[in-house]
Parts: structure tokens; C-alpha cells; sequence
């Protein structure tokens, strides 16, 4: 690495960070991970900011995870991040794959939006409330969040 770490956000692609207030970053090495760690605490410290440490953590997460930690008889850690619990999984040939599982907190409060929509809506027709129920539940490949047609 050179003398310098440089962070990018990029808010595109549908992924909006709520003022920035969340960043999960990856790298190969631990060295790397510390000395960012280390940097990004010095420069927030020169705008009178800091980092809450009970909410910032390093963990070993990716391709050599599993065989790592299965060597001292661990599981692989997971994260939530954005709605999602990422977890360090394998796909159908055997390799590594990312792994992301809706979080509890993110079905709740779906599941919540959904009965009180259904609450409101008892006199449309059945066809009509499971159509609109459907196609949010089956989501759909465009990058907006699921809302329910009120």
C-alpha cells in the first residue's frame, strides 16, 4: 500500500448510505485493516469526530474464512449490513460465496407494513390485495425499495 488511504462513497446502483454514518470495508490483509483503522480514527479526530468503538470491529470474513476459523473450532463471524446478514457461505460447486439472508429487523418491519396495508385495504377485492401483496413480495429487479400501492 502506499502512504495514503483513500475512501470512495459512491451512493449509485440503488445502495443509498444514510449520511454516511455506516461503512463496512475489506481487505485481504490484517496489517491493511489496522493501519486503516488506525488512520481513519486519526483523520476523524482532526474534525472533532470519532468512531463508536462498541459499533466498529474487525472480523475475518471471506474466501479463507471458514478454514480459518475451523481451525480453532470456530464458525465464520457474520455481519448485518443494510438489511442484510452476510454470511460466509459456499455455493453448489463448493466455492466461496457471500451469502446475504434478509435480517430479522428488515422482515418485522415488512411483515408490519404489510398487515397494516391489508388493515386499511379490506374493501378491494381479494384478487386485487393479493396481485398488489404478490408483487411486492416477489420483489422486483428494479433498485427501489418494496412499497406497498396505497
Amino acid at each position: 500500500m502506499s502512504g495514503d488511504v483513500h475512501v470512495r462513497f459512491r451512493e449509485g446502483g440503488g445502495v443509498r448510505f444514510p449520511s454516511a454514518t455506516r461503512l463496512v470495508v475489506s481487505f485481504q490483509y490484517k496489517r491493511d485493516a489496522e493501519r486503516f483503522h488506525r488512520m481513519l480514527t486519526a483523520r476523524f479526530r482532526r474534525f472533532s469526530l470519532e468512531l463508536a468503538e462498541e459499533k466498529t470491529r474487525l472480523l475475518l470474513f471471506g474466501r479463507f474464512a471458514r478454514e480459518t476459523k475451523a481451525e480453532y473450532g470456530e464458525r465464520p463471524e457474520t455481519f448485518e449490513f443494510l438489511g442484510f446478514k452476510h454470511v460466509c457461505g459456499v455455493d453448489q460447486h463448493g466455492r466461496f460465496a457471500l451469502v446475504r439472508i434478509p435480517s430479522h429487523k428488515s422482515c418485522r418491519k415488512f411483515l408490519a407494513r404489510t398487515r397494516e396495508w391489508l388493515r386499511r385495504h379490506p374493501h378491494w377485492e381479494r384478487r386485487d390485495r393479493n396481485a398488489s401483496c404478490r408483487s411486492c413480495c416477489m420483489g422486483s429487479t428494479s433498485t427501489s425499495p418494496c412499497t406497498i400501492a396505497s
